[in-house]
């Protein structure tokens, strides 16, 4: 009677293991899923991030060209109150003295702005491949515990085979 008892525990012990591994192995899915979740929801924050440095870099164009028409104006107004004629060669190189600061100016800040948005749209990139690479993960671990579970099984079974031999059981 305490053999039966014996192999009955035995056999109760490694079920127990193999349902607490294929339990963990289920876990692990679930908490790769939710960071993988997280980091796609990063993913698209990080592409709202981009698409609105993007417009903030044509918003900084427009306002260096409006800047410039809104300095061009002024100067010429300035000229004529003083006589002296828009077409005149200084009135020239004034413009095209402003024209080339303000460019310059205007090409580095939008410049700016496009390495700016080509850093974020890198950083979803990467959150996003995080996400995938988790979601790749999270079929692995149950699949890995399974195989771990049927490992646990097979060996708890040829040990209760073998103890009942020897019992006389069969």
């Amino acid at each position: 009677m305490g053999e039966a008892l014996a192999l009955g525990l035995s056999a109760a012990g490694t079920g127990a293991n193999v349902f607490s591994t294929l339990a963990g192995g289920q876990q692990n899915k679930v908490n790769a899923q939710l960071q993988a979740g997280r980091a796609y929801m990063q993913a698209e924050r990080l592409k709202v991030a981009a698409e609105a440095a993007k417009v903030r870099g044509t918003q900084v164009d427009t306002a260096f060209r409006d800047d410039l028409n809104q300095s061009l104006q002024n100067m010429y107004a300035i000229r004529a109150a003083q006589g002296a004629s828009i077409d005149s060669p200084t009135s020239r190189a004034l413009g095209e003295r402003a024209r080339t600061v303000s460019d310059r100016a205007r090409r580095v800040a939008v410049g700016n702005e496009r390495l700016r948005t080509m850093g974020i749209e890198n950083e979803a990139a990467v959150a996003e491949g995080d996400a995938m690479a988790l979601l790749r993960a999270s079929r692995r671990y149950r699949t890995a515990a399974a195989f771990s579970a049927a490992g646990q099984a097979i060996s708890g079974a040829g040990s209760f085979l073998q103890a009942g031999q020897k019992a006389g059981y069969w």
